[in-house]
């Protein structure tokens, strides 16, 4: 364990555990290290439906170990979750963590690209009241620490040349798996903000507003479709 460290291996990957909202998610070198600046994203989903009195239909995008999807089912009762992504490998390990947490009546995972495996099938013409991601938006050139850079899956750090190639596609095709009233939340990097409202307000949503993380650096972008605010 001693020289796995020494070769920069996260201590999350060699004790295959990591704490998120106060819970242990199991992770391995399949799946990203859940970070503390996802749980700014997980609260503010947690709170949007805290006292909603009927069943509430989430989707988590790029799902990765699970974290966000089965905190979500865990702290909200009344949630039902979709959760998709696109690496199998990834998928067994999101399966192993809401079999930890008693979850899996209410989380149902689903392998394709973004929003693919709801185009086909039972899941076909599924709508959402939340939709919620934490997509690769690291740019391609950009330098990583050794323990990020060796060990954490490419696939999931990485958005393309600005970093913003998922937000292009997700903000694009939304809306047309959103109830009326739904909410998006995105986490985003530090200097994002400006460029993701922007594709936010082209593409029809209102009511957008930014949370910052414990650092004050922008951290999640909300916004709703065809939201009614009394």
């Amino acid at each position: 364990m001693i020289n796995e460290r020494a070769a920069h291996k996260p201590v999350q990957y060699i004790l295959n555990t990591c704490e998120f909202m106060g819970l242990e998610f199991y992770v391995d070198e399949r799946v990203l290290i859940p970070r503390p600046d996802t749980e700014i994203l997980a609260e503010a989903v947690i709170s949007h439906t805290r006292h909603s009195a009927g069943l509430v239909n989430r989707l988590d995008i790029g799902t990765g170990s699970g974290a966000l999807a089965v905190s979500a089912a865990v702290y909200s009762p009344e949630s039902v979750v979709t959760a998709v992504d696109i690496c199998p490998d990834a998928l067994e390990v999101a399966v192993v963590n809401a079999e930890k947490h008693g979850v899996t009546d209410r989380v149902k995972f689903l392998c394709g690209d973004l929003f693919e495996p709801l185009k086909t099938g039972q899941e076909a013409g599924q709508k959402f009241d939340i939709i919620m991601s934490n997509p690769p938006y690291i740019r391609e050139n950009e330098l990583l620490p050794p323990s990020v850079a060796r060990y954490e899956p490419r696939k999931a750090l990485f958005g393309g040349k600005d970093g913003l190639d998922f937000y292009r596609r997700i903000i694009r095709d939304a809306k047309k798996y959103m109830n009326p009233g739904a909410m998006i939340f995105l986490e985003i990097g530090y200097d994002q903000r400006e460029l993701v409202c922007q594709m936010l307000e082209d593409c029809g949503f209102t009511y957008i507003n930014t949370l910052r993380d414990l650092s004050g650096k922008d951290r999640v972008i909300q916004g709703g479709f065809n939201v009614c605010k009394t």
